[in-house]
């Protein structure tokens, strides 16, 4: 549970820093072929957030392992 813990509040910490430093970390992702457009660093790291914390959400509830928590 605790890399999932880890993967949402690094997420949540790397929204804020997105949503403080609004402009500066905006072309961070245009580097990726084919992210150009569709894919925003704040919808990146908004998942990052969601998937760490439902993983551990769903392992600290039913004591499965982290596959299955997060399939």
């Amino acid at each position: 549970m605790g890399w999932f813990l880890g993967l949402g509040i690094g997420g949540l910490v790397l929204l804020g820093l997105v949503f403080v430093l609004d402009g500066v970390l905006d072309g961070l992702l245009d580097g990726f072929a084919g992210a150009d457009g569709w894919l925003s660093l704040p919808a990146a790291t908004a998942f990052l957030s969601m998937l760490g914390f439902v993983g551990a959400i769903a392992q600290g509830t039913t004591g499965m392992g982290p596959v299955p928590a997060v399939a």
